[in-house]
């Protein structure tokens, strides 16, 4: 299944989107880096700027030589 968003080297990282009825919006995480989120008022939004969000944390991770986490297994 294509990923939603465009971001196929995501693909195997474990999404979470839910509503979030206090806020009144969708809230993305994602069990690799769970100090990261997302809220949006639409859940592809939400989505969508964790992954992009996800893919600057990697990109920086690897630059500062830091250990990048493991997608979950199939």
């Amino acid at each position: 299944m294509s990923d939603p968003c465009g971001r196929e080297d995501l693909a195997g990282f474990r999404f979470h989107v839910a509503w979030c009825p206090e806020d009144e919006t969708y809230v993305a995480t994602v069990a690799e880096l769970p100090s990261l989120s997302w809220a949006d008022g639409d859940r592809r939004g939400a989505l969508c700027g964790l992954e992009r969000l996800v893919e600057r944390e990697l990109d920086n991770m690897r630059q500062n030589g830091e250990a990048v986490p493991g997608r979950a297994a199939d």
